[in-house]
């Protein structure tokens, strides 16, 4: 084959021709990779031909033939003095800064609102969007080192981690001896026999409580409280209250040291153990009070007890607190003593299966994000049917032990009250029953008012249940001057009682627990006018006779119902019959009652975390604008629809590259935060920004928040 070359071109084959152009294309390439490398060295950057390439807020790509370009994003914010930036001005290893600073509010909450003010600023050269991010959120809390590891403890008010323990272990040190605690979130029906292991130290004069269980979650709000251990007057006591009986047993102990209680109850008695020997017992006390109930670290509820401490909060370290469900024997408690390193002890402690066991070695940064027993109140049914609901105020528990293996509802005696929904007009005749359970003499369980809220303002009352000084039952009407029969006997005795109490036909009649105990056959009316039911409060101590010291019940309400007839002596003697809760609602509700507040509704566990209310608020240049709830203006108050559990990511307009805004972030409690006081809140959100297909993040951990 002979080729002939174009004119001015000498013939060649055509593979020579090919390797020629191979050749051109390969030394083009390798000036072109050349030029590049120097462009990106000076950039600083490393660039990919075909693709985007990033790094550590740096981006660099090929837009077009022959066109190269490159960017730098950085996001920084500045708290007070302090600045954190996503990036360095140099090449690093990747754009996400864990900062220092915390631009949320942090230290108490007040009853308002708190704002911490910040700017934000995009110091680069390329942004498209900038975020702020809700991330992780909790409580701190001690650790439940038990097999179930479910009753946790959540530390309120001022408390020192990881102070020096016994046995070369930790300790929590309650530092604010005057109301810092542990309370926890499991509650536990009637625990019997069983044995408490606790390390306790003490300054010298110190008196204060180990441990306790009540029927409230918090300090607060008690009705009932014993299996406790507490030190008063260089003494070291272990209470339990059986029936109503308060049975304590001490032992001198000496502060400044270390010391291993071990207290139980028992078929074998109630004993307690000190460092090792038995220090106090007694064989005829073989049970706690029945009531379901919370323990506590740190505190107890002793108001009324024999040798009660000047002060019911710990005044020195905690350790290793458990509780296990057996009466340990001496060996068992000698082991325990003999150990010499902590590990060997807590590994000894979960040998012994305890339903709960807090070793109280935490950091102040171990956070629990479920929820914890509230008391935030529910509307209280009326199981009747007409629809007359009751609102609880103040200080209400709800779902502590009540009568016939029920609930019921704990009234503080400070702030606690009901009101009812439904008007009724000159309701008579009537019966009322109602259980009831107190230790104070004093205190209304049921009246009818002409106001339906507030405690003030009243014209006309009567139809009342009260309890006078003497722990007497009174019930009382005013038709035209005071009447009221009183029984003769006290019922302020920490028992359940029944009462049922008329006006008709038949006269003023007041029974308990199914008897006929005062009455006044003459008396057949009560005074007439429009009103209310109100449980728990009163006007007794304006006029009437025989009037209680504080009109607010103390203690715990049940199955309250209103019948609008004058029950027989028949019928409300059937109603003392019924053995369970369920069964004796069924026979209320045979007898047709107007009104029916079994009192049995439960309070919904708190999320701490949605307890805290949070707004977002930008200014960027003379524009402000609401980030968290998004909308134009200034941000409203604090509100539910957004809080710290809650708000995820909160788009920011308004920021550009090279430009800057300001952000003020404000909190509020929400509205169940009361039952959260001394709670400390704490977590973690950042920034987020993107431009041209790279992230830069500020990182930071938000609080605490203490509520």
């Amino acid at each position: 084959m002979i080729t002939t070359a174009p004119p001015g071109r000498s013939a060649q084959s055509p593979n020579l021709n090919r390797g020629i152009v191979t050749s051109r294309r390969q030394s083009r390439e390798r000036r072109r990779r050349a030029s590049l490398a120097g462009l990106v060295a000076t950039a600083g950057v490393v660039a990919a031909l075909v693709a985007q390439g990033t790094t550590a807020g740096f981006t660099s790509g090929m837009t077009g033939k022959g066109t190269f370009s490159s960017g730098t994003a950085i996001l920084a914010d500045t708290v007070g003095a302090t600045t954190c930036t996503s990036s360095s001005a140099t090449v690093s290893a990747g754009n996400s800064t864990n900062c220092t600073t915390n631009p949320l509010p942090s230290g108490t909450l007040p009853a308002g609102t708190t704002s911490l003010t910040s700017t934000l600023s995009a110091p680069g050269t390329l942004m498209s969007s900038v975020k702020a991010n809700g991330l992780t959120c909790g409580v701190q809390q001690v650790r439940d080192a038990s097999s179930s590891g479910t009753d946790i403890g959540i530390v309120r008010n001022t408390v020192t981690n990881a102070s020096a323990g016994p046995l070369g272990g930790t300790a929590l040190a309650f530092t604010q001896s005057t109301s810092a605690y542990v309370s926890t979130v499991k509650s536990y029906a009637n625990p019997q026999t069983f044995s408490i292991a606790a390390w306790f130290k003490y300054a010298a004069g110190g008196s204060g409580t180990i441990i306790g269980f009540t029927d409230n979650s918090i300090s607060s709000g008690q009705s009932i409280s014993d299996r406790m251990l507490w030190v008063s007057g260089g003494k070291l006591y272990w209470g339990v209250k059986p029936a109503g009986a308060m049975d304590e047993v001490s032992a001198t102990v000496s502060a400044g040291a270390w010391h291993l209680a071990v207290a139980e109850i028992g078929s074998s008695g109630q004993r307690l153990y000190i460092d090792g020997a038995l220090a106090a017992s007694t064989a005829g006390v073989t049970a706690a009070g029945a009531y379901t109930g919370y323990w506590h670290l740190g505190w107890g509820s002793e108001t009324g007890w024999t040798n009660a401490p000047a002060n019911a909060f710990w005044p020195g370290s905690l350790a290793d607190v458990a509780v296990i469900p057996s009466q340990l024997s001496a060996a068992q408690i000698t082991t325990l003593w003999g150990l010499a390193t902590n590990s060997a002890e807590q590994t000894q402690i979960n040998s012994l299966a305890p339903t709960a066991f807090w070793p109280l070695d935490d950091p102040s940064t171990s956070l629990y994000s479920g929820s914890v027993p509230g008391t935030g109140l529910p509307p209280f049914a009326d199981a009747s049917g007409n629809g007359n609901t009751g609102q609880g105020n103040g200080t209400i528990t709800t779902g502590v032990t009540g009568p016939l293996g029920g609930t019921a509802a704990s009234f503080d005696g400070s702030t606690a009250w009901m009101s009812t929904t439904n008007q009724y007009n000159y309701p008579h005749p009537l019966t009322i029953t109602a259980w009831f359970k107190t230790s104070i003499a004093s205190g209304t369980i049921i009246e009818f008012a002409d106001i339906q809220n507030g405690l003030s303002g009243f014209t006309t009352w009567d139809r009342h249940i009260w309890v006078d000084p003497a722990g007497h039952l009174v019930w009382g009407v005013w038709p035209g001057q005071e009447e009221q029969v009183t029984s003769p006997g006290s019922y302020a005795d920490g028992n359940w009682h029944q009462v049922a109490a008329s006006v008709g036909p038949a006269g003023l009649l007041l029974y308990v627990d199914g008897s006929l105990v005062a009455s006044n056959a003459a008396v057949t009316l009560p005074q007439n006018f429009i009103g209310y039911w109100r449980l728990g409060d009163g006007n007794e101590n304006n006029v009437w006779t025989d009037a209680p010291p504080n009109v607010l019940w103390q203690g715990s309400l049940a199955q309250v119902a209103v019948y609008p007839a004058q029950l027989t002596a028949a019928q409300i003697s059937a109603l003392t019959t019924p053995s369970t809760a369920t069964a004796y609602e069924t026979a209320v509700l045979a007898l047709n009652p107007t009104s029916f507040w079994e009192l049995s509704d439960t309070t919904p566990s708190v999320s701490p975390c949605g307890q805290v209310d949070l707004t977002i608020q930008t200014t960027t240049g003379a524009t402000v604008a609401c980030a968290l709830p998004a909308g134009a203006g200034a941000c409203p108050t604090p509100s539910s629809a957004a809080t710290l559990a809650s708000w995820g990511a909160a788009p920011l307009t308004g920021l550009t590259a090279g430009g800057s805004q300001t952000l003020k972030m404000t909190l509020a409690p929400g509205a169940s935060a009361v039952a959260l006081s001394g709670v400390h809140i704490s977590g973690t959100m950042s920034f987020s920004a993107t431009g041209a297909g790279f992230t830069a993040v500020l990182n930071h951990d938000y609080g605490p928040v203490t509520l």
